[in-house]
């Protein structure tokens, strides 16, 4: 059991690289606009783009994995592809906020060094994210093997 939980851990290492240049991509996009909303709508307006940002990255790439764009609608994927999505991005995101507000308003950096730093801050969290797609995949297997036996 032991060996088969570390095979499947380094699989998804081997989607590192993959889900850094995803989350760059993501996040790189966001943290300027946060830092924006933030400038101009303070930490409602901070939170009001995380959300956003969520909302519409995930409805997009859920509806296209779930097998909804192909007409099948299965509500257990829906599910899973959107505890994936907020485990890999949301996380990541939700990170690059806090930071950027903690960097503007409690350090009083530049919003552009604020976006900076909550971009980077993004990307160190990207492993953390990869673990809870880990830990919800086996979650998941477990419980789906107790319901067979």
């Amino acid at each position: 059991m032991i060996r088969a939980i570390l095979w499947s851990l380094m699989l998804y290492g081997e989607q590192l690289p993959l889900f850094l240049i995803l989350t760059m991509t993501v996040s790189g996009l966001f943290c300027p606009l946060a830092a924006f909303a933030l400038s101009f709508f303070g930490k409602v307006g901070l939170w009001l783009t995380w959300a956003c940002s969520l909302v519409l990255i995930s409805v997009s790439c859920v509806y296209k994995l779930s097998g909804l764009a192909r007409g099948v609608f299965d509500w257990w994927s829906v599910v899973y592809w959107s505890f994936m999505f907020f485990g890999t991005f949301g996380l990541g995101l939700a990170v690059a906020a806090i930071v950027i507000r903690k960097f503007v308003v409690e350090k009083s950096y530049s919003l552009p060094t604020a976006a900076i730093f909550g971009w980077m801050a993004s990307i160190a969290v990207t492993p953390i994210g990869i673990l809870v797609m880990f830990i919800v995949d086996w979650s998941i297997a477990v419980m789906h093997y107790a319901v067979r036996s």
